[in-house]
């Protein structure tokens, strides 16, 4: 049995990262949060994550920045992982989408909206089993 889909919330909003993982939990999807690119970059070597799901504009370094340095992180373990910008910075979307991300979701955004961004990133085969049919 393949394991959990795993996403990685990055935001240094706490609150927003609390509600995002309130509800991919409430749907067999395993999450863990981080509040900067360092956080989240020692995070995404342990927890393995499936997508990622960061906001852009973080104080210190940037989504952007994030983003970069996962590619890197990502090619040296020989696998590839799913990525959506979330910013209130509307004027983003085709910066974002060109620097590698595939989905972009100004805020504020509806959660559902999010769960249907991340589950069509992973395909149907990736899907928590309450998903299914």
């Amino acid at each position: 049995m393949s394991r959990a889909l795993r996403v990685l919330v990055v935001d240094d909003d706490v609150d927003s990262c609390d509600l995002i993982e309130l509800v991919l939990q409430s749907h067999n999807i395993e999450t863990q949060s981080a509040f900067s690119v360092t956080q989240a970059l020692d995070k995404f070597i342990d927890f393995q994550p499936d997508v990622v799901v960061s906001d852009i504009a973080m104080p210190e370094e940037d989504g952007y920045s994030l983003l970069r340095k996962i590619r890197v992180l990502e090619a040296m373990q020989g696998r590839i992982v799913h990525a959506i910008a979330i910013t209130a910075l509307v004027d983003e979307k085709l910066t974002a989408l060109s620097s590698g991300f595939q989905k972009f979701l100004p805020k504020p955004f509806d959660l559902d909206e999010l769960l249907v961004a991340i589950l069509s990133l992973v395909g149907k085969h990736r899907l928590p089993v309450c998903l299914i049919g």
